[in-house]
Order: structure tokens, then C-alpha cells, then sequence
């Protein structure tokens, strides 16, 4: 993302004002204030991921901010925005209710109604990062989506995690997505978080059926990724985990380019290929290797390998540890 502010190349007696400067820009113009604006830093990071804004703030040292009615109506870009937590101490107020914010929080603010509230303390570094959106992309009534705003929301598991996940991956390195696979990456954590804000409703209903089923195939996916070292897993396995029947699995899978069982064998596979590749790992069998991925059939597993990569493991092996180390 393009580096909006770092207030650690500037002078210390600097840097809140600089601070305040930048935040207090459109669209999202905000009052800043800093009891001891002398111990302050901060960096301010932005991109886009398709329609989506992405920002990150991160700082240190504690401060306050506002937007009060008179900042709304000089500046109301009409949007929804995302936060996300990721660590140090915050807290927002939404209508007056205090919103504590813990590392993995999100919570969802509107960016036509006041809110104030609280960012890091003395020796920490607090970090947010935030997704902005039309509110129209939002595939569920605005009405369901307002009532959310202010409401902190878990973001370590379920829907929640997912969601969390998808928003650190592409804050991370928004370019690392060709440009023809935003639009797709922005689509599905608009269609999650629809979900996320269905569900903390008691409105599922209400979400796109299209919106549910990414949310059911990104978390059956999440937990065969975590599961993979488990040779019990299979697709009954994973259909009772998710109160599914075999035919709802096999056709939550059909629109992709494998199927259930597929997914899991190249997945396996896949792992056993980096750990063969791996010298850290030169002193494991071949069979422990298969075994700690669910495979402890050495015949099988070998048959399998050759088949997708075209070598035997042991010759695979073989192979990679004569390849120079860059």
C-alpha cells in the first residue's frame, strides 16, 4: 500500500501535528487530540482492492479522535467501513455506547453518523485496519447493516475469522493480485461480510444464496487446511463437522475446479512436496513425511506423487537437494 504519513521522518515536536494534518482531510475528516503529542508517532498506509479502500494506521502513543454531525456533513463519502483491530489498546463510541476493542475485534462504523473514540497507549503500538465500501455493495438491506454499526464483532473465529483473514491478506500486499483477480477477492469479502452481518441479525435468510455458499466453501476449506494431517478426514467427516449431508458437500464443491476428495488429495500432496523440497527436514523418512499429512500408506502416497509430479518421492527428493540454494 502507498505510505500516506510516517511521522518518524520528522522531528518528535512534529509529528501529531503532521498527525492531525492528515487525518483531518476528507473523505473521512476527523479532530485528533493528544495529551502528550511529544511521545507520539505514527504511519498511515492506503490502497484499493477493487471498489474496496484499504487503510492501515498504526501508532504509538495515546490519542483521541472525533467526527462530530458538523465533520459528517462537510464530508460523507456515504459509506460503510470495516475495522479490524489487529493489536494494542481502542475503543470507539457509537450513539454514546462505549466500544471497547480487543486484538481481533472488527466492528463496522457508518461513515453518516458521529463516532469518537480512543487509540493506543504510552509504551504500545495500536494497529487498525480498515475496509471502506459504497454502502450499496453491501448485498443486504441497508436497514439490517445499520443496525450492526457500533456492534464489536468476533474476528478470531467463524465468519468472523474469515473475514479478518481475507482483509490482512490483501493489506499486506494489495499488488500481489493481478487485476484481473480483485474484483473477485473484493467480492467475496463483501459476500462474507453480508454473511457476518446476516448472522449477527438473525437474518441469514436475508444474505445472497450465492453470499452463503462462499461463506460455507471458505470455511469447509479452513478446515480441511487444518485437518489435513488427520487421515480420518474425508468428506463425511467434513460434511458431519458442518451439519451437512454427502449431497450438500458434493454440491457446495460442484462450481469449483475439484471436488471435495480432490481438494484434499492435491492439498496433501502439495504439502508432501514442500516438505520432500525442504532440508530442514533431509532427516525424515519419505513415509514420515506422507504419514504427517494424513498418508500413511507409503505405496499409495508413492503411486499418488508420481502421478501429479511426474517423479517418485525419493527421486523428487533427490532431485531438489542437488537444485543450488539461491
Amino acid at each position: 500500500m502507498e505510505t500516506l504519513i510516517d511521522t518518524l521522518c520528522l522531528p518528535p515536536v512534529e509529528r501529531f501535528a503532521a498527525w492531525q494534518e492528515t487525518c483531518g482531510t476528507p473523505p473521512f475528516p476527523c479532530y485528533l487530540n493528544c495529551a502528550e503529542p511529544g511521545e507520539f508517532s505514527g504511519r498511515a498506509a492506503a490502497g484499493d482492492l477493487g471498489q474496496l479502500g484499504l487503510l492501515s494506521l498504526s501508532s504509538r502513543g495515546r490519542y483521541e479522535f472525533r467526527r462530530p454531525q458538523v465533520l459528517v456533513r462537510r464530508s460523507d463519502p456515504d459509506q460503510f467501513r470495516l475495522v479490524l483491530s489487529v493489536g494494542g489498546c481502542s475503543g470507539a463510541v457509537f450513539d454514546e455506547r462505549a466500544v471497547p476493542l480487543c486484538p481481533g475485534d472488527l466492528v463496522l462504523a457508518d461513515t453518516s453518523r458521529p463516532v469518537s473514540g480512543w487509540r493506543g497507549c504510552a509504551d504500545g503500538l495500536s494497529r487498525w485496519l480498515m475496509v471502506s465500501f459504497p454502502r450499496r455493495l453491501l448485498p443486504i438491506p441497508d436497514a439490517k447493516a445499520r443496525a450492526l454499526v457500533g456492534q464489536p464483532l468476533p474476528g478470531a473465529t467463524g465468519l468472523g475469522g474469515l473475514v479478518s483473514c481475507l482483509i490482512r491478506q490483501a493489506a499486506a500486499d494489495p499488488a500481489q493480485f493481478r487485476p484481473s483477480e480483485t474484483p473477485r477477492l473484493a467480492g467475496v469479502i463483501l459476500d462474507l461480510l453480508a454473511v457476518l452481518v446476516a448472522h449477527h441479525t438473525d437474518e441469514l435468510r436475508l444474505a445472497p444464496p450465492e453470499a452463503r455458499r462462499q461463506a460455507l466453501l471458505l470455511q469447509v476449506q479452513g478446515f480441511i487446511e487444518r485437518h489435513l494431517a488427520d487421515p480420518q478426514l474425508s468428506p463425511a467427516m467434513i460434511a458431519s463437522s458442518h451439519y451437512l449431508s454427502a449431497r450438500q458437500l458434493h454440491r457446495l464443491f460442484e462450481p469449483e475446479e475439484l471436488t471435495v476428495a480432490a481438494r484434499i488429495r492435491t492439498q496433501r500432496l502439495e504439502a508432501c512436496r514442500r516438505d520432500l523440497a525442504d532440508p530442514r527436514l533431509g532427516h525424515l523418512p519419505i513415509h514420515a513425511i506422507a504419514a504427517r499429512w494424513g498418508l500413511p500408506n507409503a505405496a499409495h502416497f508413492s503411486r499418488a506423487f508420481k502421478q501429479t509430479f511426474g517423479l517418485s518421492p525419493q527421486d523428487y527428493r533427490q532431485r531438489t537437494s542437488e537444485w543450488p540454494t539461491p
